[in-house]
C-alpha cells in the first residue's frame, strides 16, 4: 500500500475515531464506511484524485460525508423545489442536495426522488494534521440535523424520512451520543462572545490577497469583503460576524453572491444544479454550506453560503473560507459560464 493509500484510509479511521463508532453500527468497504448514529445513514467515502488531473500534480483525496435525508420527494413539483432552497439557506456546514428533474431525461436513474446532506474536502499531504478532524467535526451536523428536521421537512415536502439501519430489517430507532454533541458543545459556544470578531485576520487577509487585478477587498475586525472578476461584473464574496445562525448562534458567515439576475425559479433551479455538480465534481475546493438564492441590496441572486459555528473556531480558518469561496466563484465562471471574458478589477471598479 503506497503513501497516498495510507493516507485516504487513514483520515477514514481518523473521522470514524472522531465520531467513536460502534462496531454494531458500522459497515466498512474499499471506499470508505456506512455509519448509523441514528435512524439515518452517514456514508463516508475516500475518492483518489483522477490520473494526471489538471489542478493535482500532486495526489490527493477527496474526502466525502453524505447523510440519507429523504425519499419518495416529488422533485418534478416547482413549489417543493422552492421549499428545498428555504431550508438550504439555512444549511451551515453542508449542501442539502438532489438530482434535478431536468436529468431525467437523459437519466432517468439518477432522478430518484432522495435528497441527502452532504459535505467533502480535498486532502493533500501537507494538510493531512488537521483536515480529517475538521470534516469530521463539521459534517456530524449532517446526521444531527436529519434527525432533529427530518419529519418537519419531510411533512412540508411531501416525502418521507430515508431511515434505515445496518442490517435489512434492522431497527432503526437508534440514539448514539455523538448526536448531543451540538446540544452539548456548539450551541453553548455559540451564547458567548463571536470568537471571529476582532483576531486581525480579516485585515491580514485583505493585505496579503485583495491588492490585484483577481481582487480587490476591505477588511474590519468584524467582517471581509471581497470581490473577483465575473465577466465585466465581479462576484461578491462576505465573511461576516453579525450573522447568527438559528440553531448554533455566534459564528462567521461565509456568503458568495453571483451577480446575475434571475427570476426566481430559474434561480432555485440553478442553485440546484449547483449544489449536484459540485457534488459528484472533482471540483478542488471543499463542499460545505450550500447554493441558494441570497438576499443583496434588496434583491436576490444566485449565491452560496456556509457557516462556521463558535465552537470550530481555529486560527487562519477563515483565510481558508475566504479561498475555498474564491475558488468556488472561479471553478463556477470555467465550468458554467466560459464564455464570460473577464474584466480585471480594476476595469471592473471603473466602470461603476
Amino acid at each position: 500500500m503506497d503513501e497516498g493509500t495510507n493516507l485516504g484510509r487513514e483520515a477514514l479511521c481518523r473521522i470514524a475515531q472522531v465520531w467513536q463508532v460502534d462496531d454494531d453500527r458500522v459497515v466498512w468497504s474499499d471506499e470508505g464506511f456506512d455509519w448509523w448514529p441514528g435512524s439515518f445513514k452517514v456514508s463516508v467515502m475516500a475518492h483518489p484524485s483522477p490520473p494526471n488531473y489538471e489542478n493535482e500534480p500532486h495526489p490527493a483525496w477527496r474526502l466525502v460525508v453524505r447523510t440519507a435525508l429523504l425519499k419518495e420527494v416529488p422533485v418534478d413539483d416547482p413549489e417543493i423545489r422552492t421549499r428545498i432552497a428555504m431550508f438550504a439557506a439555512l444549511t451551515p456546514t453542508y449542501a442539502m442536495v438532489y438530482a434535478p428533474p431536468a436529468l431525467a431525461e437523459q437519466y432517468p436513474e439518477l432522478v430518484d426522488g432522495r435528497l441527502w446532506l452532504q459535505s467533502s474536502v480535498y486532502l493533500h499531504p501537507d494538510m493531512a494534521g488537521w483536515l480529517p478532524e475538521f470534516l469530521a467535526r463539521t459534517a456530524i451536523l449532517q446526521p444531527i440535523d436529519a434527525q432533529r428536521q427530518a419529519d418537519t421537512i419531510a411533512e412540508m415536502l411531501k416525502a418521507k424520512p430515508d431511515v434505515s439501519a445496518p442490517q435489512p430489517g434492522g431497527i432503526t430507532a437508534h440514539w448514539d451520543e455523538m448526536l448531543t454533541i451540538a446540544d452539548e458543545f456548539y450551541v453553548p459556544s455559540g451564547k458567548g462572545e463571536n470568537r471571529w470578531v476582532d483576531r486581525g485576520e480579516f485585515e491580514q487577509f485583505a493585505e496579503r490577497y485583495c491588492r490585484n487585478d483577481r481582487c480587490f477587498g476591505t477588511a474590519s475586525p468584524t467582517q471581509l469583503t471581497l470581490e473577483t472578476p465575473f465577466g465585466e461584473n465581479s462576484t461578491l464574496i462576505r465573511l461576516m460576524t453579525n450573522a447568527p445562525h438559528p440553531y448554533l448562534g455566534a459564528g462567521l458567515l461565509a456568503a458568495l453572491i453571483l451577480p446575475l439576475a434571475r427570476d426566481k425559479p430559474e434561480m432555485e433551479d440553478e442553485c440546484a444544479w449547483f449544489n449536484y455538480f459540485e457534488a459528484i465534481s472533482w471540483t478542488g475546493f471543499p463542499q460545505i454550506g450550500s447554493w441558494c438564492p441570497r438576499p443583496h441590496n434588496d434583491e436576490r441572486y444566485s449565491g452560496h453560503g456556509f457557516f462556521l459555528p463558535n465552537a470550530l473556531y481555529a486560527e487562519s480558518l477563515s483565510a481558508n473560507a475566504a479561498l475555498w469561496h474564491m475558488a468556488r466563484a472561479r471553478w463556477i465562471k470555467k465550468r458554467f459560464f466560459g464564455d464570460l471574458q473577464d474584466l480585471t478589477m480594476a476595469e471592473v471598479l471603473g466602470t461603476r
